[in-house]
């Protein structure tokens, strides 16, 4: 998955969650990574439950909440994308910053019950369009229309928010991305294009997301 800029969580996303009672409610989130999310949430909410494939930041996440007396949280090893979420427990919502796919709004849909939600960001089309192609892992917004709709979820609230990034330097820009995120890019031939980009004056980075929030009909 790409990095998730800035390392904070998206605010609108956070208001749709909130907007449920989730004190109420047992949550799963999904593609947790080290937690972002799910510690935006504990105080809120009765439990999360948070997934990720990579054992590393699933471990950074326990150690966080252990050392922060977190109890209403916890996380486990899980492929987001062909796990049976009804495997987890009861879900009463499903949750997920910056990692999306088909599976995921399936699986979704299959674990929660009739009028419950499910609500994400995800990498829109036009996320670091100056590397001159987009990410396997965005979608424009007729494509998470079209994905979410034919699941049967009903769409509450769907929309795009961009930020153009300015650099004052060459320098500035090129440091913008950490070595691990070079070595990604290079591998796909997006480092050369956005290279390109910079020597030729090129000052400018395009961050976009798709904030969405459905409900299962």
């Amino acid at each position: 998955m790409d990095i998730m800029f800035g390392g904070s969580v998206n605010g609108t996303l956070l208001r749709l969650i909130k907007e449920e009672p989730i004190d109420q409610f047992c949550l799963l989130d999904v593609g947790c990574g080290s937690g972002a999310l799910t510690f935006a949430l504990p105080h809120d909410s009765k439990y999360v439950l948070g997934i990720d494939i990579l054992y590393d930041r699933v471990e950074k996440a326990r150690g966080y909440a252990k050392a922060n007396d977190i109890d209403n949280v916890s996380f486990i090893v899980k492929d987001a994308y062909t796990t049976d979420y009804r495997s987890l427990g009861h879900i009463d919502m499903v949750v997920s910053h910056l990692c999306m796919s088909e599976e995921i709004v399936s699986r979704s849909y299959d674990a929660l019950d009739v009028g419950h939600p499910f609500a994400f960001v995800c990498f829109h089309s036009e996320n670091l369009k100056e590397l001159g192609r987009r990410s396997r892992f965005s979608y424009t917004r007729s494509e998470i229309e079209k994905m979410l709709l034919e699941t049967g979820f009903r769409i509450e609230y769907l929309d795009v928010e961009k930020e153009k990034i300015m650099f004052d330097s060459m320098k500035e820009a090129l440091n913008f991305f950490s070595d691990s995120m070079r070595v990604r890019y290079q591998k796909d031939g997006r480092w050369d294009t956005y290279l390109s980009f910079v020597h030729n004056g090129g000052r400018s980075l395009t961050l976009s997301r798709l904030v969405v929030k459905a409900r299962k009909t």
